[in-house]
């Protein structure tokens, strides 16, 4: 038997040792990294949710406080505007949104009624842009005001509404 055999053998085991301890290691710090990228991004998709929700809540209050809809004070919307919106389509695409609509929460009546130029003011839901089906809603509280005559005196009613801003959020 040669001198160098059983020193190539011992030393060729080391190396398989070696390696095999080093591909070891790779595919360990490769299962951490991917099981630190779950738990970092595990919250995305909610985070991703929550942060449309408050854009569209913030776009529903921005509505109201927009010139063609305000009352004059803030979270205020003005309803005679509102039915002058209803007879013109061209305010349909005005805003970049999937649905606009405006309630009257109270004085609470048992029905829906939509609003036009006949019914008005005994009505309580305001269509602006009638929301697709596949969207999701988004609403802010305010006030609806109109101005109102009694006994010769102009004065400003005002009651609780609701908007709800629809559009659409496709989270796979």
């Amino acid at each position: 038997m040669h001198p160098f055999t059983c020193k190539s053998r011992k030393s060729q085991t080391k190396i398989k040792e070696m390696v095999f301890m080093i591909a070891f290691l790779a595919i360990f710090f490769v299962i951490v990294a991917l099981f630190f990228l779950a738990v970092s991004t595990a919250g995305i998709k909610s985070q991703f949710y929550d942060s449309s929700k408050a854009g569209a809540i913030l776009l529903a209050i921005k509505l109201a406080d927009s010139p063609e809809m305000s009352c004059g004070e803030a979270n205020c919307i003005d309803t005679d505007k509102l039915v002058a919106f209803k007879q013109h389509t061209a305010y349909k695409n005005f805003w970049l949104v999937d649905g606009l609509v405006v309630k009257k929460i109270y004085p609470f009546q048992n029905s829906s009624v939509e609003c036009n130029t006949g019914n008005y003011p005994n009505c309580n839901t305001y269509t602006i842009k009638t929301p697709s089906n596949y969207s999701s809603q988004d609403s802010s509280y305010l006030s609806l005001c109109r101005i109102e005559n009694k006994n010769n005196y102009l004065y400003k009613k005002c009651e609780l509404g609701k908007i709800i801003v629809y559009t659409s959020r496709k989270i796979t």
